[in-house]
């Protein structure tokens, strides 16, 4: 599922992409620092904000309607490269229900968003985009970000442990979707170095992670 459940796959890009650079004291030069066609949200409106951002908050049968009615949205909008609404659904329910311990609150805010404020268009590579849930997304990123998976390698720990704080306030930044698209479109320093001039506090946010990584994480984070 790509429009729903997949704010637990960002987090998952941003440890792996935050381990392969640790040496290079960068936190994601390059790398996609957000939404797009994969993340929770790509711009639209502000519209619809989480419940909270953590802690206990809803059920299992509460997600799995929530789910239900943002899967069904999103196929309404007929987006060619999307999975079918039965898909999104089982993959919605499995990774976001997981993470209910945790970050119960931000969860259900943001399926709550997707199922009734939000909307759903199509990319140019016919993946749904949803829209009008950015304070949503990125109270579920800020929770997420920190919450231990079984299958977390050492640099994922150490990343998670010790620069939590760092890496939710970049990635609750709300300029870090255009700041990773920016770089992505870059093939040399001098445009990277132009994308942090446009984007100095979501440059800042990652300067800060790239050095707690450094000073922490060093030793486990190597390529």
């Amino acid at each position: 599922m790509r429009s729903v459940g997949l704010s637990v796959m960002v987090v998952v890009g941003v440890v792996v992409m935050a381990c392969s650079s640790t040496d290079s004291g960068g936190a994601s030069s390059g790398g996609n620092a957000g939404g797009g066609t994969g993340g929770a949200a790509t711009g639209g409106a502000s519209g619809g904000g989480a419940s909270g951002t953590g802690g206990v908050g809803g059920s299992t049968g509460d997600i799995s309607a929530l789910c239900t009615s943002a899967c069904e949205k999103m196929a309404a909008a007929q987006c060619p490269a999307e999975s079918s609404a039965t898909v999104c659904k089982e993959e919605c329910a499995d990774s976001l229900g997981s993470l209910l311990d945790t970050c119960g609150s931000a969860v259900t805010g943001y399926l709550s968003c997707a199922a009734t404020t939000g909307s759903f268009s199509c990319d140019n590579e016919g993946l749904a985009v949803l829209d009008g849930c950015d304070p949503a997304k990125l109270a579920l990123e800020h929770c997420i970000v920190c919450a231990a998976d079984p299958q977390d390698d050492p640099c994922e720990q150490c990343i998670k442990q010790s620069c939590c704080t760092q890496m939710g306030d970049f990635y609750a930044d709300p300029q870090v979707d255009a700041y990773g698209t920016c770089m992505l479109s870059c093939a040399d320093d001098a445009c990277r170095q132009d994308c942090a001039s446009q984007y100095p506090a979501t440059a800042a946010a990652e300067a800060a992670l790239g050095q707690c990584m450094q000073d922490h994480c060093s030793a486990t984070c190597t390529n």
